[in-house]
């Protein structure tokens, strides 16, 4: 009995014969830093929390804004506030953690 080889799924980096399609270079890993993420998140955040508060105006004023996709948006900056606050709740924690630590 033969068995196939095990082929990693496609989209995560790598060909079939396991290889990668690019690899990271030192300025990739640069522009990936802490601040950068967190730089980017917070506009993200950002902007969900503007597109629901643009739906719901253009919904008060009679645009023609189906009632749903003003609630999809509302819901959507809901959830991406409180994932933010969670993962900023996380990191404090671990830095009080770090500083209580004794060298």
């Amino acid at each position: 009995m033969a068995f196939n080889p095990i082929i990693p799924p496609s989209g995560l980096g790598a060909s079939a014969t396991g290889e990668l399609f690019w690899k990271p270079s030192v300025q990739d890993r640069q522009e990936t830093s802490f601040g950068s993420i967190l730089a980017t998140t917070i506009q993200e955040v950002q902007q969900a929390g503007n597109e629901a508060h643009q739906a719901t105006a253009s919904l008060l004023a009679g645009d023609g804004v189906d009632l749903h996709q003003v609630a999809l948006k509302a819901q959507k900056a809901e959830l991406s506030m409180e994932m933010f606050l969670q993962v900023r709740n996380k990191v404090v924690q671990a830095y009080q953690e770090i500083m209580r630590m004794q060298m």
